[in-house]
């Protein structure tokens, strides 16, 4: 995988005679599991005075498949196809491959079918065909999970679904949005906690100023301080103070001894 020279075998002269073929086999074991990746076998045949060099590729791996491209061939929610692309990895057939597919949303499962395996092609893939009626779902978004079973191994993956009104899409509909219809539209909306906590405060503060202002209307109004009652001129002329006594003012009067002298 590094273009780095792992191992160089030598084979032994032959004599290869005009309409015959020779096989030349070559058994490379790698060292250790972890080897796994891409390899290049790089053959240089040497004949007379010439030289041919054949190239191939070939995969080190512990698996016998992997999953390809998921094409969408029909739309239509009543008849809804798909065609799953299976890599065959180590280029033979196996017997007793399936697939299980199963339409799952919020952790609930909406369907289960099982895909008998169908044929393996020139190229080294698997194609399964998938129909099956939506109707019956919701719009929204879905998630199609797909397990591939062979010699007791599984291969899993999960890939978004997205029910609309009359179709279905492997894409999110309308610009990222589930289509209901051509007035309605159901969108994903994701809230921040930080979000629920600025409300959350908000909402307290608007408590708190709400019984504020009910306590402030039961209480009883203050009452401003009494002023003694103001006197008329005549009223404060026909009062005569007595000596020693303070008026409502605060003044004291020493009145004049008004006693007559002894005339004896």
């Amino acid at each position: 995988p590094n273009s780095e020279l792992v191992e160089t075998f030598i084979s032994q002269k032959k004599k290869i005679m005009v309409g015959e073929i020779k096989i030349y086999s070559f058994e490379w074991i790698p060292p250790f599991t972890s080897w796994l990746g891409t390899y290049s076998a790089k053959a240089t045949v040497f004949y007379g005075d010439k030289v041919l060099n054949i190239n191939k590729n070939f995969k080190v791996t512990d698996k016998s498949f992997s999953f390809g491209d998921t094409t969408l061939t029909n739309s239509a929610k009543d008849k809804v196809q798909l065609n799953l692309q299976i890599n065959d990895e180590l280029g033979t057939s196996l017997d007793g491959v399936y697939a299980e597919v199963q339409i799952i949303k919020d952790g609930e499962i909406f369907d289960t079918f099982v895909l008998d395996s169908t044929y393996l092609s020139e190229n080294g893939q698997i194609t399964f065909p998938v129909e099956f009626d939506s109707t019956q779902l919701e719009p929204g978004e879905y998630q199609m999970s797909v397990k591939l079973f062979y010699e007791g191994k599984t291969e899993t993956k999960e890939m978004p679904l997205y029910v609309g009104a009359d179709e279905v899409s492997l894409t999110p509909l309308q610009n990222g949005q589930t289509e209901l219809d051509s007035a309605v539209q159901v969108t994903r909306t994701e809230k921040s906690p930080i979000t629920l906590i600025i409300a959350g405060v908000l909402l307290v503060i608007l408590i708190v100023i709400a019984i504020n202002k009910l306590k402030n209307r039961t209480k009883p109004p203050k009452q401003p301080p009494q002023q003694p009652p103001k006197q008329s001129p005549q009223q404060q002329t026909q009062q005569k103070p007595v000596a020693g006594e303070v008026d409502p003012y605060g003044e004291q009067y020493d009145l004049p001894d008004l006693t007559p002298p002894n005339m004896s």
